[in-house]
C-alpha cells in the first residue's frame, strides 16, 4: 500500500474525486504530510503498538553509552521511541545465558546512581533517553566482555518517505489511516475538486474512531493480576486467590 493510494481512498471518502481521476501534486503533497502526522501522533501511543521487536546487539567493552537509530548510530537500527524489556546475553558461556536488566524508567533513577562512570563489570541496569535523531542507551557499569544486549522495542509504523514506495501494513491499520486520513485533511481539500459531501464527514469521523480503537482493542496486552494475601499458618509465605475455586491458595499448592 502506497501513500498515493490511502490518500487517493481519503478523498474518494470525501466525494472530492472520482474514479480513476489523479489527484493534484498539491492535493498529494499535503495529503503525505497529514498521513505522517497521523502516523507520528500513533507512535506515541503503547496501544497503537502493533508488535514487540527483538533487536540484538554486541556491546563494545567498557562502553556505557551507545546511540541507536538509521544512520550514524552505534548500533544500527529503527529509532526506538520505547524499549519494554532489556537483556544482558551472556554470551562466552555454553549454553548462552540472559540476564535480564533492570530498566531505568525516569532520570531521577539514573541520577540517584553516586557512581555512574563505572566500567570492566557486568552491566546490570539500561537507561533510555529517546533523543533524535538516534536514541541514547546508557548501561551501569560497563561491560567487562563484548556481552550482547537483546532489546524488546515497541514495532511501529513507519512514515512514509514518498508517494511511490509500497508499505505492508499489519491488519486493520489500513482502513484506520484512510478514514484518519480523509477526517484531517476535509477542511484543507479545495472545493473545485467537486462537490462537498458534507453529510459523510460525521460517518467518516465515527469509522475513523472506531477503527482506531479496534485496533487498540487487539493490541492491548492482558495484565496478569496478583494479591497481597497474608501468609496462613503452617504453609510458607504468601498465596494468591484461585478466581477457579473462589478459594485463597498458598504458593505451590494447588
Amino acid at each position: 500500500m502506497t501513500s498515493t493510494q490511502i490518500i487517493y481512498h481519503a478523498c474518494r471518502l470525501l466525494g472530492y474525486t472520482r474514479q480513476g481521476m489523479t489527484l493534484p501534486a498539491d492535493v498529494l503533497a499535503d495529503g503525505l504530510a497529514a498521513l505522517n502526522d497521523i502516523v507520528s501522533q500513533w507512535r506515541t501511543q503503547s496501544l497503537l503498538v502493533f508488535a514487540i521487536t527483538e533487536l540484538n546487539f554486541t556491546l563494545v567493552i567498557n562502553q556505557q553509552t551507545f546511540t541507536i537509530g538509521p544512520t550514524g548510530a552505534n548500533f544500527t537500527a529503527a529509532r526506538p521511541e520505547y524499549i519494554k524489556d532489556a537483556n544482558l546475553v551472556l554470551n562466552n558461556v555454553t549454553p548462552v545465558v540472559t540476564w535480564p536488566l533492570e530498566i531505568l524508567r525516569d532520570s531521577g533513577e539514573w541520577a540517584a546512581i553516586t557512581v555512574q562512570n563505572l566500567q570492566n563489570a557486568i552491566p546490570l541496569k539500561l537507561y533510555y533517553r529517546p533523543t533524535v535523531p538516534n536514541g541514547t542507551i546508557q548501561l551501569w557499569p560497563g561491560s567487562s566482555v563484548a556481552y550482547g544486549l537483546q532489546l524488546f522495542v515497541w514495532g511501529q509504523l513507519a512514515s512514509f518517505a514518498d508517494l511511490t514506495t509500497s508499505y505492508d501494513l499489519p491488519p486493520g491499520y489500513e482502513s484506520a489511516l484512510k478514514f484518519s486520513l480523509a477526517s484531517d485533511i476535509a477542511p484543507m481539500l479545495p472545493p473545485k475538486m467537486g462537490p462537498r459531501n458534507q453529510n459523510s464527514w460525521p460517518i467518516i469521523e465515527a469509522k475513523a474512531r472506531r477503527y482506531v480503537a479496534n485496533l487498540k482493542s487487539i493490541n492491548a496486552t492482558p495484565r496478569r493480576l496478583g494479591t497481597d494475601a497474608p501468609a496462613m499458618p503452617g504453609q510458607g509465605n504468601g498465596g494468591y486467590f484461585n478466581w477457579l475455586t473462589g478459594n485463597l491458595t498458598t504458593r505451590g499448592m494447588s
